[in-house]
């Protein structure tokens, strides 16, 4: 009996150890990735996360993070599968209900962006899911931007429009009135496309008809749920990153009303087109 007593004992000794000893590595890795110590981040959080500690494995995400961002990280299929490590590090401290690597996870794929020039698209599927995980681990943000998501993916369909407002503005400074003039846009995810779009039907009324925009961002939090952003779409990389400056068009789509600017420095047509339109989806 004495002897079952001492090795019961020795073992509650042993485990309380090796948990102080754990909690005080823990401590030094998240003040190394918090100093930029990123070499000694990995060194203190690897065995800690591999053995199963959701705290590690966040915290090493983060370490992942900086590094992407401090360091060349080689080329870009380097920096990408360190990214792709990053996303196996929060999923799995994510399903050991860690809200902030579930929110964490859910901002990733709501956004779109790229790893050393390789594109990231956005995933709202996914991003609804960890929303919905965080949520339920009790994270109150979660829950905001869950809600919202929700009600912005509502959002997409056929909408009918009429200008309130409508000018040019010439680089002289002169500047042309329209009438209203009543146009239609799609809100649509095309299945050849990795990114939500706004089509501007084909109108000779007006210039910027038969354009295609990308939507920029879906809104952080229900407060922002009504003003959502688009710029004109560009069909490959490489016209993302020249960004041609002979066109930039865009506006931003918020309570029913449509804000579009359209500007062109062609030489036989310099202007800037600004229309602001009532709209109803159809």
């Amino acid at each position: 009996m004495l002897h079952n007593l001492k090795v019961v004992i020795t073992c509650l000794a042993l485990f309380f150890f090796s948990f102080n000893a754990n909690a005080t590595d823990l401590s030094k890795g998240i003040k190394a990735v918090e100093e930029d110590r990123i070499t000694d981040a990995f060194k203190i959080l690897k065995p800690l996360a591999d053995r199963g500690n959701i705290d590690a494995a966040f915290h090493l995400a983060q370490a992942i993070d900086k590094a992407i961002v401090l360091r060349s990280m080689g080329d870009g299929l380097e920096a990408y599968s360190y990214f792709l490590k990053k996303l196996n590090l929060l999923e799995m401290a994510a399903f050991g209900r860690h809200e902030q690597a579930a929110l964490q996870l859910a901002l990733i794929h709501l956004s779109q962006s790229s790893v050393k020039n390789k594109l990231v698209p956005r995933d709202v599927t996914r991003a609804k899911f960890w929303l919905e995980k965080a949520s339920e681990f009790g994270n109150q943000q979660a829950k905001n931007w869950l809600d919202s998501v929700s009600e912005a993916s509502a959002l997409a369909g056929d909408y009918s429009c009429t200008s309130s407002q409508h000018t040019e503005l010439k680089p002289d400074g002169s500047i042309q009135k329209f009438y209203p003039v009543k146009f239609k846009f799609s809100w649509v995810l095309p299945k050849n496309m990795d990114r939500e779009v706004i089509w501007i039907h084909e109108n000779e009324q007006l210039m910027m008809g038969g354009t295609l925009h990308e939507i920029e961002y879906l809104p952080a939090d229900k407060y922002n749920l009504d003003a959502i952003s688009f710029k004109l779409y560009r069909p490959t990389d490489e016209d993302r990153r020249n960004n041609n400056p002979e066109i930039n068009a865009g506006g931003v789509f918020k309570k029913g009303l449509l804000y579009l600017n359209y500007t062109s420095s062609f030489e036989f047509i310099k202007s800037t087109t600004v229309v602001i339109a009532d709209c109803y989806k159809l």
